[in-house]
């Protein structure tokens, strides 16, 4: 099993939607095939509950909250 993150740490520049959008398609293609984790950054703890809030809602098997 692959123990790899990947991640370009540009939370800044992705909106919530962009954010709810990117999830979504990552669900998509992985077909249940593999676990889907959504890293939550952000400057303030008020934004990060908002995207775990997000990644919650489509699904994700886990959140990495940073």
């Amino acid at each position: 099993m692959c123990n790899e993150v990947y991640t370009n740490g540009e939370f800044y520049g992705v909106s919530n939607d962009e954010y709810r959008l990117i999830l979504e398609a990552t669900i998509d293609e992985a077909r249940g095939r593999v676990p889907v984790y959504a890293g939550a950054s952000g400057i303030t703890t008020k934004q990060v509950i908002s995207l775990v809030n997000i990644a919650e809602n489509v699904g994700v098997d886990a959140v990495s909250v940073l």
